[in-house]
């Protein structure tokens, strides 16, 4: 786990997710809505005292999840295709980082290639979904 006060970082990154999780609920997507809710509230939670164990499982499990369905959701569109992949890399360049102990490229690769990538998807999954372009 990246220490503190690099995993200060990821818990204030983690606040983007209420905008999706907004943007989600005025859209009339509200299983989306509460979907991006619980990752907000699994990061909020792994980040406010980052420990590997029970929380951090709690969190990669409900991402991958949530992800996973996201990506059904829009019929394995491209861009959101495309978007999981930089996210899926920039996690592993982000894992490289805080095995050099570098935790601070560690957090800032997390943050914007993680979280930043996800709630740009989350954006546009909601969007096409409330255009109805799928």
């Amino acid at each position: 786990m990246i220490p503190y006060p690099y995993s200060r970082y990821m818990l204030v990154s983690a606040n983007q997710f209420l905008l999706t999780s907004y943007y989600a609920y005025v859209s009339n997507e509200i299983v989306m809505s509460v979907m991006i809710l619980m990752v907000y509230i699994t990061s909020l939670m792994l980040w406010s005292v980052p420990k590997e164990g029970f929380r951090e499982k709690l969190d990669k499990t409900v991402v991958c999840s949530v992800g996973s369905y996201f990506v059904y959701k829009v019929g394995f569109d491209h861009t959101v295709m495309i978007g999981v992949m930089i996210m899926i890399m920039s996690y592993m360049v982000s894992a490289e980082y805080y095995l050099q102990k570098d935790y601070k490229r560690s957090a800032i690769v997390h943050v914007l290639g993680v979280h930043s990538m996800g709630n740009v998807m989350n954006a546009y999954i909601v969007w096409k979904l409330n255009n109805k372009l799928i």
